[in-house]
């Protein structure tokens, strides 16, 4: 069988409130589901899926916004998480433009965020966080020689939110150090 999404079923990130974790089923409400951040998060949407979200379907959601979708594991693997993360990188063929997607339950959450990064890999994940870690550049570094060393960025799932515990290092290419 395949997913299709259902109708009105769009929700809006940010401040804006998503849903809330109930004990008595593995679906969500609206609520008070907030992603924070230190720096901006992308404004996309999260989609109510009808049970949890499976490993295809989130690659399906990844591949409508026009990226591809790391191999992370199976299935199996992904339904051990609460807080899920795939990496996508933009097709065809720029591989240097690259989000972190999150999922939680029957949610996309969205991306790390707003424009891409350069390089990136996640190097540790739990039940409810995930490690990103950023590859670096100085502002003359060419895309394909970094030079800047990593910022690793643990994300945490709160039950209610989805917090960026460490500074997500910035995208302009003349700061000191970005992960472009």
């Amino acid at each position: 069988m395949r997913w299709t999404p259902q109708a009105g079923t769009f929700l809006t990130i940010g401040a804006v409130a998503l849903a809330t974790l109930t004990t008595a089923s593995p679906a969500y409400t609206q609520a008070d589901i907030q992603i924070q951040s230190s720096s901006a998060m992308p404004a996309t949407s999260a989609r109510m899926l009808p049970s949890d979200i499976s490993l295809s379907q989130a690659k399906e959601i990844i591949e409508a916004k026009g990226y591809q979708p790391y191999e992370q594991g199976d299935e199996a693997g992904w339904a051990n998480y609460t807080l899920r993360v795939l990496l996508g990188v933009k097709e065809p063929g720029d591989s240097y433009q690259n989000f972190a997607f999150f999922f939680v339950g029957n949610h996309y959450l969205g991306t790390d965020t707003v424009e891409p990064s350069a390089r990136m890999q996640v190097v540790d994940q739990t039940d409810a966080s995930v490690t990103v870690e950023y590859t670096l550049y100085h502002p003359d570094d060419p895309l394909a020689n970094p030079t800047g060393g990593n910022s690793m960025v643990r994300y945490q799932w709160t039950g209610l939110k989805l917090v960026p515990l460490d500074p997500i290092p910035t995208d302009d290419w003349s700061a000191p150090l970005s992960r472009r």
